[in-house]
């Protein structure tokens, strides 16, 4: 993935993010996998900000998720979100460089 489609994945998760509507919630299942090719190319410093990136994205997604399903009951209306953006943060982040590749051929992950 080059650096102008890094930037464009960049640009676009944090417009996803900001949005009013809860774009990033609904669009989680395209940035995640996008976030992970993204962070098994790059380097350190960059890996870590596509991983806080993914964190963001799944703790919207599951935030939608969660007050669908049980509205503002708490402590589950922010603590599955607050898990769900860890461990989506950590598997970014320590994913190894052969775990997810994008060649030719598509996706091999």
């Amino acid at each position: 993935m080059g650096r102008l489609l890094k930037s464009l994945l960049l640009v676009v998760t944090l417009l996803a993010l900001v949005s009013v509507g809860g774009l990033g919630a609904y669009a989680a299942p395209i940035l995640l996998p996008l976030l992970l090719i993204a962070a098994s190319q790059s380097g350190r410093l960059m890996r870590t900000v596509w991983a806080l990136l993914a964190s963001a994205v799944a703790a919207e997604a599951f935030w939608a998720l969660t007050y669908q399903m049980v509205g503002e009951a708490q402590p589950v209306i922010w603590a599955l979100p607050l898990v769900s953006g860890c461990i989506a943060g950590a598997t970014i982040l320590y994913a190894r460089k052969s775990e997810a590749t994008w060649d030719s051929s598509g996706f091999n992950g």
